[in-house]
């Protein structure tokens, strides 16, 4: 949820959580 020009601490933490295991399953899989 974005407020203003913030981000929650808690959609920057999934958006990272995220990318993280997009990251590691695409480097798995190769």
């Amino acid at each position: 949820i974005i407020i203003g020009n913030y981000f929650s601490w808690e959609d920057i933490l999934c958006y990272a959580i995220g990318c993280l295991s997009v990251f590691f399953i695409n480097k798995y899989l190769e």
